[in-house]
């Protein structure tokens, strides 16, 4: 009997959407293909680490978001470094473990930067490599002009904007990239940059004026002077042909920063080079979002009348000053450390914080014993392991992937068109009830929609005659019912609601979600109340959320593109309620 198929509808149980057209489901892309097609050197899509798990431990699996596409994300690493994901010596594959503010401890983790990116559905995840020639300039071929090709290939594979995160010189090859590809800034979305020296690195600067001067080896005059510049002369030239293989005389003598202290892009990155004057700015239309450091020093100082105060200056991130890292930039974001070099003040508020618990860490200068007993958070090296600059960076990819889905069709229903012209209401219907009573709100929230009691059935939504209210069409997945003779009470009805307070959503991979009358599941943290059930891939319960200011609201617009999304408890009707995009929405 029809209205058994009726009852299982209103229930959430038949949510088949045959009459209404399901979508199928996207096709998914191979982003492991992309690396192969676009056979750009130092262009490499970055493998799961063994030590990133998820959340219950179980192993990593990357997964495209729920429209069945992936974002390219891609990780440009500085000079003299490394954006291989390997354990260790990736300058992203570090685990964020410090923090510029120290209240609470020092949060650990689960996964390393690059390893919580490839933890979001959707997110393609590549690195950008050029170690062998980061001792040269970013307009190198085997920087800008590569990494620019690089970008462009991702996109034009995925047919998605393209995330590029940047490190130091790294955001610089960025800026150069934008020169040598046409239309690039057409296929960037965003650029997220840690420590970048826009305007280059005055503390470089500086110290390459006080090592020709001998200042900063005490003792070191003469011919001694004229060797060591000699020598590190020799190692800029070789590094800037190879960094990977400057030669015995210089690999296996000296670290790699002063190994390329004297190559040419030590010299470009030093503030005031020519080098930097022509590097192009950064394009208008991409948005880039600034990540610094500040290491700012307190020391006691003498003010007028031999009072005695307190002076603070900011050494930036050790490397780039903060201004020269946001210069530019569309928005910013810095951690900010504070040393206090005063003995007595480092005795005092270690007392206060530890001993009379009348402080918190954030509210005193880190001791300057940290400098020798602790790794620097706010340092140049160090901005990616920093946990507030870390997770900035992840909403800032997690914010761009989830505003990729294409706006939600709200479609309102009207059942009572003639559609062709002077069709009878008999013909939409699959069954004809009457004698009963209507009350309002119905669950599509509009001021025609009521919950109807008819011949021991409770029929919701149903919308009434604009002409004749004692007739309504209640409109279901696979059931359209006409009422006759029915008494409305529209005292109750709801006026006036918005595009959330939909009756009916189906997500981009064919799910159907209907809302149901009566009693549900009990509620789950954060979302205490359900509105039905939904059935397809993403089985589960459809959950309201407990600040939401209209019961009726079933919708969440997360995005600016007229995106909306539903809560799903997924599998397990005690499971924590997830956010799906949703692909058409009928109220």
């Amino acid at each position: 009997m029809k209205a058994l198929k009726l009852i299982a509808a209103v229930s959430g149980l038949a949510l088949s959407m045959t009459l209404l057209g399901a979508p199928a489901a996207t096709a998914t892309a191979v982003p492991q293909e992309w690396e192969k097609t676009c056979n750009v050197p130092g262009l490499d899509y970055a493998p799961v680490l063994d030590t990133d798990d998820q959340n219950d431990g179980a192993d990593l699996t990357l997964a495209p978001n729920a429209a069945g596409f992936y974002v390219p994300v891609i990780y440009v690493h500085g000079w003299v470094s490394t954006s291989k994901n390997v354990a260790g010596k990736g300058v992203f594959s570090t685990v964020p473990d410090l923090a510029a503010k120290r209240a609470g401890g020092t949060p650990k983790l689960l996964r390393s930067l690059i390893g919580n990116v490839q933890d979001l559905p959707g997110a393609a995840v590549f690195t950008f490599d050029y170690q062998q020639y980061a001792a040269r300039w970013v307009t190198d071929k085997n920087i800008g002009p590569a990494l620019g090709q690089a970008i462009s290939c991702l996109h034009d594979n995925s047919g998605q904007k393209v995330i590029v995160v940047g490190h130091s010189m790294g955001g610089l090859a960025t800026r150069q990239a934008f020169s040598e590809v046409d239309g690039l800034d057409d296929k960037v979305s965003q650029v997220i940059t840690f420590g970048t020296p826009n305007t280059g690195s005055v503390i470089a600067a500086a110290a390459a004026t006080a090592l020709t001067g001998a200042s900063i080896i005490p003792g070191l005059t003469g011919e001694g002077v004229v060797l060591l510049r000699a020598w590190l002369a020799h190692c800029g030239r070789a590094s800037s042909q190879n960094m990977l293989e400057p030669g015995t005389l210089c690999f296996n003598l000296l670290p790699p920063a002063l190994t390329a202290f004297d190559s040419e892009a030590a010299k470009a990155l030093r503030s005031g080079s020519a080098e930097l004057k022509e590097l192009a700015d950064w394009p208008d239309g991409v948005p880039v979002h600034a990540l610094s450091g500040d290491m700012r020093f307190d020391v006691a100082g003498t003010g007028f009348f031999g009072w005695k105060k307190k002076e603070s200056f900011s050494m930036g991130d050790g490397v780039v000053t903060v201004g020269s890292a946001i210069d530019g930039a569309a928005d910013s974001k810095k951690a900010t450390c504070t040393y206090d070099l005063e003995p007595a003040a480092n005795i005092r508020d270690g007392f206060a914080t530890n001993f009379w618990k009348v402080k918190t860490y954030d509210e005193v200068s880190r001791n300057s014993v940290d400098l020798f007993t602790e790794a620097w958070p706010c340092f140049h090296s160090n901005l990616m392991r920093e946990t507030s600059l870390a997770n900035e960076q992840f909403v800032l990819i997690a914010a761009d992937i989830e505003t990729r889905f294409p706006p939600t069709d709200i479609v309102t229903i009207d059942p009572w068109k003639e559609d062709p012209p002077g069709e009878d209401p008999l013909l939409k219907a699959d069954e004809v009830l009457s004698d009963g009573e209507c009350f309002g709100p119905g669950l599509s929230g509009r001021s025609d929609s009521f919950r109807c009691s008819a011949q021991s059935y409770i029929l919701d939504p149903c919308f009434a005659n604009p002409n004749d209210p004692t007739k309504l069409l209640c409109v279901f997945p696979k059931s359209t019912i006409l009422l006759t003779d029915m008494s409305t009470d529209s005292s109750s009805s709801a006026v006036g609601k918005d595009e959330g307070s939909a009756f009916m959503a189906v997500l981009h991979d064919g799910t159907v979600c209907t809302a149901s009358s009566g009693a549900g599941p009990q509620g789950v943290e954060g979302y205490p109340y359900w509105f039905g059930s939904c059935q397809g891939p993403t089985e589960g319960i459809w959950r309201a959320r407990a600040d939401n200011p209209d019961p009726l609201t079933r919708l969440y617009d997360r995005t600016d593109n007229g995106t909306y999304f539903v809560a799903i408890s997924v599998g397990d009707e005690q499971a924590p309620a997830q956010l799906f995009p949703v692909k058409t929405a009928y109220r």
